[in-house]
């Protein structure tokens, strides 16, 4: 009987889907218990043999945009809990899916979330940065850390832990508005589907999926962490293709914030009415000072110099914001692209 449907979103993913299957055949949970799901945004590479070879159920996602192919992969799983995994996202730990379901053995539990990133020893101070903040906008909107080994530490200080073992802890959200940055579409992180049909029409999921956790919350608010359970996380190791992740997410916020802006941050800044720290991002920036001392802060803490990155990032992404706002003000407006923005999605 199937328990957990995995969700992959895919796109030209043969570099990495073949180490993020490896790491799914090779946990301590009975196979007959998950079923992965594979919603491939027409790729022209090995991905679907990839995929098949290791009796995947591969889903088309005529879109090609991820948050459609997570949508279809919600509409098409058996389990009872569903998890996402990114291509480029490896489970670390053999034990990962069986300390999941674990931690749903205590009733408030509805959402569980994995330890945070680690870095591949291959990767440079580039992958460090972006497992621990995804964007310079994000260290400075939400200032906390999925790294490993500080992301159980900030959540320590951040929420109230009601309940820990060997394998989880249970932790309580306080007030609404400071629930943290926790993603539930991707990093490995699993939730009661079946509950979430309760709360949420199937029709509307669509558009409230990257925001699960937060009407979740609404409800029960408790979510788990499981111990000891990061994910190797492949990202951007390259600054172009980054510097494109940067650019999509900023004209998603800006032109196009009742589609694809509102699956990202307008959407949550909306939710939990946090509109106003948004317009310090520019005066951060600006007047160098704070950036700078955030930039210090950074590399003496990590004790890596290559964190200086976080200084000219920030400066792109302001540039980037005002450079767009601008353009919508005289009446501009980009296509709607796909993710590395190869595709005009529809």
């Amino acid at each position: 009987m199937i328990t957990l449907s995995i969700v992959i979103a895919t796109y030209n993913s043969e570099t990495l889907l073949k180490k993020v299957l490896e790491s799914l055949m090779r946990q301590t949970l009975d196979r007959d218990m998950y079923e992965i799901l594979v919603v491939d945004g027409g790729s022209t590479d090995q991905t679907i043999k990839i995929a098949k070879k290791s009796n995947c159920r591969v889903i088309n996602n005529p879109k090609t945009e991820p948050v459609h192919a997570k949508y279809l992969g919600y509409l098409n799983s058996h389990g009872k809990f569903l998890m996402y995994l990114d291509h480029d996202e490896v489970l670390k730990s053999s034990r990962s899916l069986e300390k999941k379901l674990e931690a749903f053995g205590d009733k408030r539990v509805k959402a569980v979330i994995a330890s945070g990133y680690i870095t591949p020893s291959d990767y440079g101070v580039l992958n460090d940065y972006i497992n621990e903040f995804g964007d310079p906008f994000s260290m400075f909107y939400y200032r906390i850390s999925k790294e490993y080994k500080r992301f159980e530490r900030q959540l320590d200080k951040i929420l109230i832990k009601v309940r820990s073992n060997k394998n989880f802890n249970i932790y309580k959200l306080q007030e609404f508005n400071q629930i943290p940055l926790m993603e539930l579409l991707a990093g490995g992180s699993v939730f009661d589907k079946k509950y979430v049909d309760t709360i949420i029409n199937k029709k509307e999921v669509k558009l409230h999926l990257t925001h699960l956790l937060l009407y979740i919350s609404k409800e029960v608010p408790y979510v788990a962490l499981t111990k000891n359970d990061p994910i190797i996380h492949y990202s951007a190791d390259k600054y172009n293709k980054y510097l494109k992740k940067i650019s999509w997410r900023v004209k998603n916020n800006i032109y196009f914030v009742d589609s694809l802006g509102r699956t990202g941050f307008s959407g949550r800044a909306e939710l939990q009415s946090r509109m106003m720290r948004k317009y310090l991002y520019i005066p951060y920036v600006m007047f160098f000072a704070p950036l700078l001392l955030d930039t210090l802060y950074l590399i003496l803490s990590r004790k890596k110099l290559g964190y200086w990155i976080h200084f000219p990032l920030s400066v792109y992404t302001a540039t980037l914001i005002v450079y767009h706002y601008i353009l919508k003000s005289l009446g501009n407006k980009p296509y709607l692209k796909n993710y590395d923005d190869t595709k005009i999605v529809k």
